[in-house]
């Protein structure tokens, strides 16, 4: 092996090929998609939006892929109203909850 910083080749690491033209495995959706899909008006439009679900703790990434789409759709440093989008859980929440969340999205938990 030869060691190169941190890491370490493995041994036949130049005979590994990767085929990158295959599409990669995907990721099922999650309640961040059915967030992004029910807040269209939101995402679309800017249409101010109270969204309600049911949640389990196993739903880490709550807030995750609809803080990517409003970053993409009005940028990080947006002028949406802290809760332009609210999203109104009931249930219990994993630690991870909002952890990547931006300005014009308030997660709240009931």
């Amino acid at each position: 092996r030869r060691v190169h910083g941190l890491l370490i080749t493995v041994d036949g690491a130049s005979k590994i090929t990767y085929d990158r033209s295959k599409p990669r495995n995907a990721v099922p959706d999650t309640l961040d998609a059915e967030i992004v899909k029910d807040g269209a008006r939101f995402f679309e439009d800017g249409e101010k939006m109270q969204l309600s679900y049911a949640v389990r703790n196993t739903l880490r990434p709550i807030g995750t892929r609809a803080s990517s789409h409003i970053v993409k759709k009005f940028g990080m440093k947006n002028s949406l109203q802290p809760d332009h989008l609210t999203v109104k859980l009931s249930g219990s929440c994993g630690q991870s909850l909002g952890a990547f969340a931006v300005n014009g999205l308030k997660i709240e938990v009931q």
